[in-house]
């Protein structure tokens, strides 16, 4: 039996109908070819800052975002992934808990409501002082990781990296240090991991060859002013910057040299999170 022929899509009867047709499709031409050039420019510049500013430097420009982002400013409770892990993990009342990169304040008003000594540091100084306002009983300061680490050792009860945090620690020698820091702070209670996971990203990934443009030119920038600047291919987006994703066996390792043990992770569906202790 032979197949019947499409039957042509008829064009709307009104002229009115037709121009609104014609100029509809005219945009989404032109938002397709406005995408991709975006999408490119946003490549292009990732390889740049990638090749030509420091790990110190691109933890700065990611801390420039995040406090000119409104998105991470609103007051907001705890996803249910940290709900289950409070339940579960944070020790009896009333202990003293770290919050670090801390945002907002949401993990501090929480924490704090459960009847524990609460502290935390943000690198943006919008958000410590929108935590410093949320949770009034908390000690909240201005800090990167960096700083965090170098500082004199305190002891506590547990250490939480807050959400998605630790992919936003860019130098391996630091996330290694971080770790030991955190070890050494909080012996005996639980320390939070949260981070996002390498398959996630990649699907975001900015197109190659406009990356690898920028790459070119962004080590000729690292060369005149004799910086010490390493190209990671780490993803970037325009609201937060760099960040690092995870494999498992990557922070597996990560986990093992700072004599962690890993006890879990999150379950199906959850935000990637893995507790150590």
């Amino acid at each position: 039996m032979a197949a019947r022929a499409p039957t042509p899509t008829a064009p709307p009867r009104s002229l009115a109908g037709r121009a609104l047709v014609s100029a509809t499709a005219a945009h989404a031409r032109v938002a397709v070819v406005a995408q991709r050039t975006l999408a490119a420019a946003d490549g292009f510049v990732a390889g740049v800052a990638d090749a030509a500013l420091t790990f110190e430097e691109k933890a700065a420009l990611g801390a420039v975002l995040y406090d000119s982002s409104p998105f991470y400013k609103g007051e907001r409770g705890l996803f249910d992934w940290e709900e289950r892990w409070f339940d579960a993990d944070l020790p009896r009342e009333p202990g003293r808990v770290l919050v670090a990169a801390c945002g907002a304040g949401r993990e501090l008003v929480a924490i704090g409501a459960r009847g524990h000594a609460v502290e935390g540091f943000d690198p943006a100084p919008s958000m410590v002082a929108l935590a410093a306002s949320r949770a009034s009983a908390a000690r909240v300061w201005q800090a990167t990781f960096a700083e965090w680490v170098a500082a004199p050792d305190e002891r506590y009860d547990a250490i939480l990296i807050g959400w998605g945090a630790l992919s936003h620690v860019l130098d391996p020698d630091e996330r290694r240090a971080l770790l030991a820091a955190c070890r050494r702070r909080c012996p005996a209670g639980p320390t939070l991991l949260s981070y996002w996971p390498r398959p996630t990203l990649a699907e975001g990934a900015s197109p190659p060859r406009a990356r690898a443009l920028g790459v070119r030119l962004g080590r000729r920038l690292a060369r005149s002013r004799d910086a010490d600047c390493r190209a990671t291919g780490d993803p970037f987006q325009p609201g937060i910057g760099f960040s690092h994703p995870y494999a498992e066996e990557e922070l597996d390792a990560l986990a093992c040299a700072a004599g962690f043990e890993l006890l879990r992770r999150g379950g199906a569906g959850d935000y990637p999170h893995a507790t150590l202790r």
